[in-house]
């Protein structure tokens, strides 16, 4: 089996993986904020952080549902033809690290809310692996 082929399932996995990750999110996201922002909100509390305010607004959600929708489709193009759509990689990683980022530098710059640390803990190990993949692989696409 060539690295590509052994590359090419354990890709196929992971975008598979995050693309229900990712609709699933989005879901929550969608229909049941509230709730989501409570359980952090409780969450954070076990730390000492103070609860985020109450999720009111949906400018931020429509923005969010459009990322997520985004990446997803990205992951399930990459499931679907990984060869292909390889190049397609780099914009989840770099969404990935972006919210990862920011998520740390709210929290470090702004309030202390532990939803903030929530992105940087889901998203950060995601832009890591999808990184390891993508150093892993990318000589083995072009050839």
């Amino acid at each position: 089996m060539s690295k590509w082929e052994k590359g090419e399932k354990i890709l196929r996995i992971v975008m598979l993986l995050y693309a229900i990750a990712f609709i699933v999110t989005d879901l929550i996201f969608l229909f049941a904020s509230p709730e989501l922002y409570n359980v952090m909100n409780q969450l954070g509390s076990l730390f000492g952080l103070s609860p985020s305010p109450p999720f009111k607004e949906r400018f931020y959600l429509n923005l969010a549902n459009s990322m997520m929708v985004m990446i997803t489709y990205i992951s399930l193009a990459i499931y679907f033809n990984p060869k292909k759509n390889f190049c397609l990689l780099p914009v989840l990683i770099v969404s990935k690290y972006t919210s990862s980022i920011f998520g740390v530098l709210f929290f470090i710059f702004t309030e202390k809310y532990f939803s903030y640390l929530v992105i940087f803990i889901t998203d950060f190990p995601l832009a890591l692996i999808a990184t390891y993949l993508y150093l892993w692989l990318r000589k083995e696409v072009r050839e």
